[in-house]
């Protein structure tokens, strides 16, 4: 894709970027995390939002949050404009839906809004900037919808979906409807996390409720899902969704209190091979450990702390001792 920067700082980037699957120009802006400038052998999961920024500065601030706690590792955030909301978000063509909804008069782009993204979108992120390859992908309402439709139609693109009130109803719940096969032959480990607002139309919970029954019946093991009812109002269920989505996703990624150093490499391990990725504990944590062991003299264990934090973080010794 050839890109524009419109807007570029140390940690995040707008380039307008033109697509030759959509046939338009599509803006986009990338977060990064705080170490990413600092610790350049390192590469990080990506967070992808649709919607472009409406939710970045929570996003980035709530995983900001999520990592000092060691509950998420940090991430890549991209966030991606839908000026076409209702052509890039929905499955079919439904006249119908111009009638009712502003911007509705072209609808049934979303399996080319999807090409773009695997085509287009993750390699050029994967080219400019310093990937793991684990992607999470979350959306609301229409780009709800479309969450769901990455996750039934595009299997391994992404390897965990956070659908927030996702409009589930459009079309007379089509996606629903043909959900059921899709579902039960999910091959890959992956994780979706459906969740519901305090939304005013039986239609919107009936096709909600009605996929959380398909994923009850008819999951596989190796997918792993959750829903979460929220009082919140449409439009700020993504904020929770996104806090408890990230902790569902990663809800094994604690280490036992008090674990050795040994323990602490086995468990790392472990996560990695679970999530496909090189996961690693905060540096943070690591310094917390290592003055502890200072302080009740166990110089050993703070050799091998030591050890370990410039192992995963290199260059890191100097913060070690101030």
């Amino acid at each position: 894709m050839k890109s524009t920067n419109i807007q570029k700082s140390k940690q995040r980037e707008t380039r307008s970027c033109h697509s030759k699957i959509l046939d338009r120009d599509i803006e986009i802006t990338v977060h990064l995390p705080d170490s990413y400038l600092t610790y350049k052998s390192l590469r990080w999961p990506v967070l992808f939002l649709f919607d472009n920024t409406h939710h970045m500065d929570i996003a980035s601030a709530q995983i900001n949050t999520l990592t000092a706690s060691n509950l998420c590792p940090e991430f890549i955030i991209v966030a991606i404009e839908n000026k076409k909301r209702f052509f890039d978000a929905t499955p079919s063509v439904c006249p119908q839906m111009k009638a009712h909804f502003k911007g509705a008069e072209e609808t049934g782009g979303a399996s080319i809004f999807l090409d773009y993204l695997e085509k287009e979108l993750i390699p050029t992120i994967d080219t400019c900037y310093r990937t793991e390859p684990f992607r999470i992908i979350m959306g609301n309402s229409l780009t709800g919808l479309l969450t769901t439709l990455a996750f039934l139609d595009k299997p391994g693109l992404f390897h965990a979906h956070i659908a927030s009130s996702p409009s589930l109803w459009y079309n007379k719940a089509e996606t629903v409807k043909r959900a059921k096969e899709l579902i039960s032959h999910r091959k890959n480990p992956s994780w979706i996390q459906i969740s519901l607002g305090n939304e005013s139309t039986h239609s919107h919970r009936r096709g909600i409720l009605d996929f959380k029954k398909l994923l009850a019946q008819h999951a596989p093991t190796v997918l792993q899902w959750s829903y979460r009812k929220f009082p919140d109002h449409h439009v700020t269920v993504p904020v929770q969704s996104l806090w408890y989505g990230l902790q569902f996703i990663f809800d094994d990624i604690q280490p036992e209190q008090a674990s050795t150093l040994t323990a602490l490499r086995k468990h790392y391990k472990t996560l990695s091979r679970r999530y496909g990725f090189s996961l690693r504990p905060p540096l943070s944590s690591l310094i917390q450990s290592y003055n502890w062991t200072k302080t009740i003299h166990n110089d050993k264990a703070a050799a091998a702390l030591l050890a370990y934090g410039t192992e995963l973080y290199p260059k890191s010794h100097k913060q070690f001792d101030q």
